[in-house]
């Protein structure tokens, strides 16, 4: 029954957990540190979008392996702070949002009838996008460091993620901003890749059910 509720309700799981997550993130601030804070945040939202998973009919044992990998990699880089750790963690991740946000667009796209499901995951394919963004902006900074200026830093994995909905959101508050070119460019791609997110999925759900609401008709 549990099993059942969580796979019909996933989208619904996963966007009350991002939404839990990023409300709470800031009352741990000065109580435990901010790289516990930090991994705390990507395990519940690592361990919520699994379930999207669950419910694809594609998932394998590379998938499996890709989650136990991510996972493991999440704790062994905060336990033991090794640069190669956080690297293939960064680069796992970026892998697993990835995955998840082709099955939320291929289940959005499949389908020719609008539900509360639809709407639901059309949020959760915003902030999977800005989750995937949020950790290429990482890579970029493990692997050339100073490619970002943060005025006010605290942890540089949540204010890249921060960075990165502002800039999906085409916001621009400049507390945070790129220096290196290359994450200039990327920027660039992420406000695009944002601002056709909006156009042609959000448009389309809205189109289909204009045309379920003609059809009753």
């Amino acid at each position: 029954m549990t099993k059942k509720f969580f796979i019909k309700n996933r989208y619904q799981v996963l966007l009350t957990t991002i939404v839990s997550l990023f409300l709470l993130s800031p009352t741990f601030d000065g109580q435990i540190s901010d790289s516990i804070i930090a991994n705390i945040f990507e395990t519940g939202l690592f361990l919520s979008t699994i379930n999207l998973f669950r419910r694809s009919n594609k998932v394998g044992s590379k998938e499996v392996l890709l989650g136990i990998l991510t996972f493991s990699l999440i704790w062994i880089d905060l336990l033991f702070n090794v640069a190669i750790a956080e690297a293939l963690k960064t680069i796992l991740m970026i892998t697993f949002f990835y995955l998840a946000l082709r099955i939320v667009i291929h289940e959005l796209t499949s389908s020719f009838k609008v539900d509360k499901a639809h709407i639901f995951g059309a949020i959760v394919a915003y902030f999977l996008l800005g989750f995937l963004w949020g950790n290429v902006f990482q890579l970029i900074e493990l692997v050339h460091p100073n490619s970002f200026k943060i005025l006010y830093p605290q942890n540089s994995a949540l204010d890249l993620n921060y960075f990165s909905f502002v800039t999906l959101l085409t916001l621009g508050y400049g507390d945070v901003f790129p220096i290196a070119q290359f994450a200039k460019i990327l920027c660039v791609l992420e406000g695009i890749t944002g601002q056709f997110f909006m156009a042609v999925l959000v448009g389309r759900i809205v189109g289909l059910h204009i045309n379920n609401l003609h059809e009753k008709k």
